[in-house]
């Protein structure tokens, strides 16, 4: 079943769980899985015109959603970018 390929920019590697009854995982327009976790494609913020993989994926912290982000790419650094909620969501 997994992954499941998007296009060639994006897989899911986990689709996660809804956490239904806390509502700081869910909105009216929105969820944020428990686990979810795909790699994406994307511009590098370190190397102008180029490509990198991101592993992102939510978690659970102090009863919270966690969006973390951590780019990966051979012989790259892997610094982590963790934010309390996914980016644009705050």
């Amino acid at each position: 079943m997994y992954p499941i390929v998007i296009n060639n920019s994006l897989k899911i590697l986990d689709l996660g769980a809804i956490e239904f009854n806390n509502p700081l995982f869910h909105t009216e327009k929105n969820i944020f899985p428990i686990g979810f976790k795909t790699i994406r494609k994307h511009a590098s913020h370190l190397i102008p015109d180029t490509r990198w993989n991101y592993f992102c994926e939510i978690l659970c912290s102090d009863n919270k959603p966690l969006y973390r982000v951590t780019p990966f790419t051979i012989g790259t650094p892997g610094d982590t970018l963790t934010k309390p909620l996914p980016l644009g969501m705050e």
